[in-house]
């Protein structure tokens, strides 16, 4: 019924008059405060929202005629009550706030302190929520800045949860952001207390927060912007940058000053409400904020002390060194070039490369590609990157990262730099590949060699060690330092060498065209492999195909074609949702990570296709066939490997090392490379003569059939060949042998193999030429050889179980072939 007394008062006369007359407003407003209907009204339902609804139209109507006495009254209904009654009690007085008068005003403001001082965190949390609220409603200016000094007090005042600050922090924000009666000159004000708390290293992250706040508020983007910003014009008179940053170095002193250990640092609380890591990031990000919003560049001093205080500090912790990397990464174009080349060269590459990480390994990425490009030595064209000037900024610090980082994303990214680096500007005709390809295989195999030399260093300190522990039994101390960790990370750096140079080869080797020259792990025959071969049209059978690891994509697509009763060119085969594409017809199948028992989905094309990327040169002038094919195979980078001088030495030092990571590697890079020349001269004399005094001779014209595989190598080798080679078969079958190992062993079988049981897809080897070089192996008595391999205590127990298992593996199937071969000759 008062509502509706209230609504005919304010409606106009003409709407009501031919009904009742209305009760004019001063004498209902005088009944209202009398009877104090309010006060009547509110001990009702006040936990229902839709009662509180009709009520705040009677609070707004009554306004600044409440009287102090009933404003009290209803400020005490929410004593001892439930904390929707308590927020449905805020609401209306907000909503009749609007229209107190400043002594109701200063009246409410003196109930809220009264409240704060008895109340708990959450009524406080409230208190907060109806401050804000009347600032933000406010619309006629009476108490925007009484509202913005009582949040101020109170969230200086001390002992009080990071919850409360925080919420008194956020209404005293969005009053200032959002209020159209807060003028500039007071969101000034404020910004000048933030910073003088700063100064004064008090209350710090509050005051950068709500500084940060400020800024914003006064930097909104209008279609009228001033021609100088008010953060440059903070900056040029307080210098923020050198202000913000002078504040953390003093707030990480602090830090490390209270945590126990550098472990505890990001988590220490220096103020007792945030962290340091929190501390530390509302640095970063102001000083970000002044860079955009000023529209400045982040002097080098100001750069290098950021460094210096978060990275190359030494009590600095893992969370400071993953921040300033990441706020460096994200603030990249608020650095000049001549910036960005000092911090380059003066700081970043003096980091740690064993302590790389994702994140610290991103950001130095960015300054590789900013710096080089902007000192003109690389430029991006689509999705390549050109390479104008080999000398590029930082390129020993990824051969750093690629080798000495424990994290294999990290050595990922910066092998595959590298690669770029080395092996780019495939756009470019004018580049001399084979002296890209000889520079980089050049500087792996050096690289092998010290490292290696370090790792017989290491090794030499056993008798150290040994002492060492003679001393501890006798009770004294010795001073001495472990040498493990530095042995796993000489084998590290040498395992990373032999994948970068495997993966070296593996992107740039062309395995469009056929070669001549063979990888060594294309010479004999694998492991069986049977496919399972699955046709998308309909109508075409499904079938199996028998084949082996060493094979190629190119004899796979032959061996399908003709089930299909079509051509190589006009098929299309699909394995694990990839294409494989006709430029790998000569990568071998477990390379290409064809398995046995794999299911392939093949698709046969009825137009013809194009091919002209596969080159198979046959008939025509054998000495113009040779004289190109020399060309083409001497620019391949596993070429170009296999004839640096002492190579295969230096592998077989690594295999012997028994290391398996390491030896894993070191058999995937020889599978890739032509074979070892004294190997492959050896056995290519086997048929002619078995005798120490007629082994080094090579004539080819002489094998039984013309090889220009060994020809090839013999031509480009000659010069490379060690000087002191096993020239007998049993040198080459037996371990302890001089200079011979189980690994170099297994090798020598599989070079055997590639003689009596080659690949099916060498032309030097026929199925009559492999049986003649079976005659005259057993001739050369090498039956006995292998079967002395399968003796007991002739391969040591020290050696690593696989190459254990390869060998007898490899020696078995050898035995089979050749044990057949004889029983088939009696036979006949």
């Amino acid at each position: 019924e008062v509502m509706k007394l209230i609504e005919e008062t304010n409606a106009s006369t003409t709407q009501v008059a031919r009904f009742k007359k209305p009760i004019e407003q001063p004498a209902l407003v005088k009944w209202l405060v009398d009877n104090k209907v309010l006060s009547i009204a509110l001990e009702g339902s006040l936990h229902q929202v839709q009662y509180c609804e009709r009520l705040k139209s009677i609070m707004d109507y009554l306004g600044d005629k409440l009287e102090l006495d009933e404003l009290t009254t209803i400020w005490r209904m929410q004593d001892g009550q439930h904390q929707v009654v308590m927020d449905n009690i805020h609401m209306l007085i907000a909503c009749a706030a609007v229209r107190f008068t400043q002594e109701q005003l200063s009246h409410l403001f003196h109930l809220i302190k009264s409240s704060w001082t008895t109340e708990n965190n959450r009524s406080r949390e409230k208190l907060l929520v109806l401050v804000g609220k009347l600032g933000k409603e406010d619309r006629g200016g009476k108490i925007s800045s009484q509202v913005l000094e009582l949040l101020w007090d109170l969230a200086h005042l001390d002992n009080l949860p990071t919850e409360i600050v925080e919420q008194a922090l956020r209404s005293h924000g969005s009053i200032l952001s959002d209020s159209f009666n807060v003028k500039d000159q007071v969101r000034q004000q404020y910004a000048i207390m933030c910073i003088e708390d700063i100064k004064k290293g008090t209350w710090v992250v509050p005051a950068f927060k709500q500084l940060l706040k400020i800024v914003r508020a006064i930097g909104r983007p209008s279609y009228q912007k001033p021609e100088k910003s008010v953060v440059a014009e903070l900056h040029h008179k307080y210098d923020l940058l050198k202000l913000t940053i002078v504040s953390m170095q003093r707030c990480h002193t602090l830090s490390c000053q209270q945590a126990r250990s550098v472990v505890s640092l990001s988590t220490v609380k220096i103020d007792g409400r945030y962290t340091h890591d929190q501390c530390m990031a509302v640095h970063l990000k102001f000083i970000g904020t002044v860079l955009q919003d000023g529209l400045m560049y982040l002097p080098f001093g100001n750069a290098k002390d950021i460094w210096d205080c978060l990275v190359a500090n030494p009590n600095s912790c893992q969370s400071d060194q993953e921040n300033c990397f990441d706020w460096f990464n994200s603030h990249m174009k608020d650095m000049e070039p001549d910036t960005l080349l000092k911090m380059f060269q003066q700081r970043i590459l003096f980091f740690d490369a064993a302590k790389l990480t994702v994140k610290s390994f991103a950001c130095i990425r960015v300054f590789y590609d900013n710096v080089n490009e902007s000192d003109r030595r690389t430029r991006r064209v689509g999705n390549s990157v050109i390479i104008d000037n080999a000398a590029l900024h930082g390129l020993d610090y990824m051969w750093q990262a690629a080798l000495n980082t424990p994290s294999p994303a990290v050595a990922d990214e910066a092998i595959l730099l590298l690669l770029v680096a080395y092996g780019g500007n495939r756009m470019k005709k004018d580049v001399d590949f084979v002296a890209k390809h000889t520079t980089f295989m050049q500087k792996c195999c050096k690289l092998m060699e010290e490292n290696l030399a370090s790792l017989n260093d290491v090794a030499t300190v056993g008798g150290a060690l040994q002492n060492a522990a003679a001393a501890i039994m006798a009770g004294v101390t010795p001073d001495v330092h472990p040498q493990s960790d530095e042995r796993l990370s000489r084998l590290l750096s040498l395992e990373r060498l032999l994948l970068l140079a495997e993966r070296y080869i593996d992107k740039y080797e062309n395995t469009a065209f056929r070669r001549n020259s063979l990888p060594h792990g294309a010479m004999f025959q694998g492991d069986k492999i049977q496919l399972q071969v699955f046709a998308e049209q309909q109508g075409k059978p499904d079938f199996e195909v028998v084949t082996h690891s060493n094979d190629t994509l190119h004899n796979l697509r032959r061996k399908i074609a003709h089930r299909f009763n079509t051509t190589p060119e006009h098929l299309q085969i699909h394995h694990d949702d990839r294409m494989l594409l006709t430029t790998d017809n000569f990568k071998l199948l477990h390379q290409l990570c064809l398995n046995d028992a794999d299911i392939v989905t093949v698709r046969v094309l009825f137009a013809p296709t194009a091919n002209n990327n596969i080159m198979e040169l046959s008939g025509g002038n054998m000495p113009a066939r040779q004289a190109f094919l020399l060309d083409q195979e001497k620019q391949q980078p596993s070429v170009i490997m296999s004839s640096l001088s002492e190579v295969f030495g230096l592998l077989y030092k690594l295999g012997a090392l028994c290391v398996p990571n390491l030896t894993k590697r070191v058999r995937s890079l020889l599978m890739l490379i032509p074979p070892d020349p004294a190997v492959t001269t050896f056995l290519q004399s086997l048929p002619r003569s078995n005798s120490v005094q007629d082994a080094p001779e090579v004539d080819t014209g002489a094998s039984p059939v013309g090889s220009f595989s060994d020809t090839f190598i013999s031509s480009i080798t000659s010069d490379s060949l060690p000087s002191s080679c096993p020239l007998t078969l049993d040198g080459l079958l037996q371990p302890d042998s001089p200079g011979m190992s189980a690994f170099r062993v297994l090798y020598n079988l599989e070079g055997l193999s590639s003689r009596l049981h080659p690949a099916g897809f060498r032309a030097d080897c026929s199925p009559l030429v492999a049986a003649r070089y079976i005659d005259s192996f057993l001739s050369a008595g090498g039956l006995p050889m292998l079967l002395n391999i399968l003796k007991d205590k002739v391969i040591s127990s020290h050696v690593d179980a696989e190459i254990q298992e390869e060998i007898l593996s490899r020696t078995l199937q050898l035995l089979n072939l050749v044990l057949t071969h004889t029983v088939g000759h009696e036979t006949s």
